[in-house]
């Protein structure tokens, strides 16, 4: 939801939210590929789904931090920074759904 993914990197519960939407899709999603068991979508959930809480916990708390020392320095937003953080954000989740899916897909 726009709250979960506008109050993640300040709000544990926002970030829980989205991690347990997100957990939920993956369990749709994955049941609905063949090669995966109901048990390998699950653990495909839920594997992927703590990686992407803590993956989230740090990235959504750097580019706020380079927000905010932007705002209090009065300076424009390094945006080169936050699409780095975006980038290697995205590139670790999937990698980390590439190789777990390679993990129970049967």
């Amino acid at each position: 939801s726009q709250w979960a993914a506008t109050n993640k990197h300040h709000s544990w519960l926002a970030l829980s939210h989205h991690v347990v939407f997100y957990s939920l899709a993956l369990l749709v999603f994955a049941t609905l590929v063949p090669g995966f068991t109901f048990d390998g979508a699950l653990l495909f959930a839920i594997v992927n789904g703590l990686a992407h809480f803590a993956i989230d916990a740090v990235t959504s708390r750097l580019t706020s931090r380079f927000w905010r020392a932007a705002a209090e320095a009065g300076q424009p937003l390094n945006l080169r920074n936050v699409f780095h953080v975006i980038g290697t954000d995205q590139w670790v989740h999937t990698v980390l759904l590439l190789v777990t899916a390679s993990w129970w897909l049967t």
